[in-house]
């Protein structure tokens, strides 16, 4: 399935007609449009934000200038990003039926979400997407399907097998959106592997993410120095 937009595109998803609405009680303030404008949109909500899904996002490198197409987005048409870790940020997927469609701020606004409780819906359906963890010589991996592997990193299911099974925490490697594969604290060989994967992916990848390694301590994931 492939994404219906990019950091630096607009959504595909058609907004639906305008139509006349009598408005009464509270409408939502968003981004300098009017209430008269806001209250014809708010009957006729989407669904995307209640099937979000959090997707992993490298942060763009280079000065914002190399990317102009970046700066033409307006805030209601830039996607949603919440900080995860340095070098990587938290967007949010959609299925919106033969695609993906990257949540921007208008869709916030369009479904009555704000950014908590769409982290909050997008984290549940996680928690509902199959998986397998899979042992393969020193290292572990997850299956998933090939969209969210790398996603799974926020799985609470599998945050739960981490700190039953590795006291000491894991180190990790996702170096693209379906690679996530991890080790416990500690152990060189399986450190090494985790270095060959991230090496063996290199630039071949349609959407890669970081070619460093990362580390869960129980409770929260870093970035993995030296």
């Amino acid at each position: 399935m492939s994404c219906a937009s990019s950091t630096g595109t607009s959504s595909n998803c058609q907004q639906r007609p305008i139509r006349e609405h009598r408005c009464t009680g509270h409408v939502p303030p968003y981004l300098g449009v009017s209430r008269e404008k806001a209250c014809l949109m708010w009957p006729f909500r989407k669904k995307l934000c209640s099937n979000a899904i959090p997707y992993l996002k490298a942060h763009v490198c280079g000065p914002l200038e190399s990317n102009p197409i970046i700066l033409k987005l307006s805030l209601e048409n830039s996607p949603v990003l919440k900080d995860f870790i340095p070098g990587l940020s938290i967007s949010y997927l959609a299925d919106s039926g033969s695609m993906y469609t990257y949540l921007q701020n208008r869709h916030l606004f369009e479904e009555g979400f704000t950014e908590d409780g769409l982290h909050s819906t997008a984290l549940a359906n996680l928690s509902l997407i199959p998986y397998k963890i899979h042992a393969n010589s020193n290292i572990f991996s997850i299956i998933a399907g090939g969209d969210f592997e790398a996603s799974m990193v926020l799985n609470k299911h599998i945050l739960k097998y981490i700190n039953k099974h590795f006291k000491c925490g894991v180190v990790a490697a996702i170096p693209a959106r379906d690679i996530f594969a991890f080790a416990p604290v500690g152990e060189m060989p399986a450190l090494r592997e985790l270095n060959d994967v991230v090496e063996r992916v290199g630039d071949t990848q349609d959407h890669p993410l970081v070619k460093w390694l990362i580390r869960y301590d129980g409770s929260h994931w870093s970035r993995l120095d030296g």
